[in-house]
């Protein structure tokens, strides 16, 4: 699959991908265990509320419970033992964004998961990095 979707690639996008990937590190570090952090959350306007074991697992891991919007996926994510560098020039660490984004499917297929509308997806963090290949140049 992976040679099907670089074949149908631009050279000039893999021109940037490439040397981006080889650097991954610089921008995310994937997390080291899988983990659904809320089963059938899915991501809402307002802020979410956690159960008393889901607040004592990120006390525990010194985690800030993050409740609006998206703050459970990142929770999730680092829970799970990833990490998000700092930018540059900034205190704020890369953004959390899903890899299931609803918008593009594999070749051949009609749609695929939009993460933050499925409860399955929406707080689930996995070691993606074993699972996807390094791109061969």
């Amino acid at each position: 699959m992976l040679d099907t979707l670089r074949a149908t690639t631009p050279e000039h996008l893999l021109d940037i991908v490439d040397p981006v990937w080889k650097q991954q590190d610089a921008f995310i570090r994937w997390p080291k265990q899988s983990l659904l952090f809320a089963p059938r959350v899915t991501r809402k306007k307002g802020y979410h509320k956690f159960t008393k074991e889901q607040k004592r697992q990120l006390r525990q891991a010194r985690i800030a419970v993050d409740g609006p919007s998206n703050g459970p996926a990142v929770m999730a994510f680092l829970l799970a033992g990833g990490e998000r560098p700092k930018r540059l020039a900034s205190n704020h660490g890369w953004s959390v964004h899903h890899i299931y984004d609803g918008k593009f499917p594999a070749h051949g297929a009609t749609q695929t998961t939009h993460a933050v509308k499925d409860g399955e997806y929406f707080t689930h963090a996995g070691a993606s990095s074993r699972f996807i290949p390094s791109p061969t140049p």
